[in-house]
């Protein structure tokens, strides 16, 4: 999957399809961005200008979240584990 593919993602699918993702999300838009109704419709894409993140910034950061092998104990943390 690559970066412009992520972008078309909903936040809830990059939530579910790369549990890593959620600590760039964390850092970027907060902590609501886990418990937000919108994150079902709202793509990655339009997060990033919603939230007003620098989307260099962030994309460059997700892009090295999702290539680091998973943390020793990570698997199955949810994002309300955060």
């Amino acid at each position: 999957m690559t970066l412009s593919d992520v972008s078309t993602l909903t936040v809830k699918e990059l939530l579910q399809s790369r549990p890593a993702s959620a600590a760039v999300l964390y850092n970027h838009f907060g902590a609501s961005c886990f418990e937000c109704p919108a994150a079902v419709e709202e793509t990655v894409d339009f997060a990033v200008r919603v939230h007003e993140a620098v989307p260099e910034d962030f994309y460059r950061d997700l892009a090295d979240a999702l290539e680091k092998p998973a943390a020793a104990g990570s698997v199955g943390r949810t994002p309300s584990d955060l």
